[in-house]
């Protein structure tokens, strides 16, 4: 099941629960409203916990390209030299901004490694 079909039921769940503490309060059934509330809010965990788990962590978020001023269009062009050129300048600003380079350069091969990884695996 997509977490689009979850959102959707979600979304269902949630209109017939706030129609339910509506008519059940009116109605002065207490217990009923605080049930239909609980089964609202379950439902829209249950959507928060879907997203969460399909969507994962955006690589936006943890690749450092902005910050080192790098746009995306330049550190996916292709041109070996240039990108290796550019990420030892990120490395050496990174280095005279006062990081440890032995602990930088075995983080950059780190992720070369799972770069490859990641290349091998994904293959058809």
């Amino acid at each position: 099941m997509s977490a689009r079909t979850v959102r959707v039921i979600v979304a269902i769940i949630c209109v017939g629960g706030v129609a339910g503490m509506i008519a059940s309060t009116i109605t002065h059934h207490d217990g009923a409203a605080l049930t239909f509330g609980i089964i609202t809010a379950i439902a829209i965990l249950c959507s928060m916990v879907a997203t969460a788990v399909t969507r994962g962590p955006s690589r936006a978020s943890i690749t450092p390209e902005p910050a080192l001023g790098i746009s995306s269009f330049e550190a996916h062009s292709g041109d070996f030299e240039a990108e290796a050129a550019r990420l030892e300048a990120a490395v050496d600003a990174l280095v005279e901004a006062g990081t440890d380079e032995p602990s930088l350069r075995d983080l950059v091969r780190l992720a070369v490694r799972l770069g490859r990884a990641d290349t091998i695996r994904s293959r058809p």
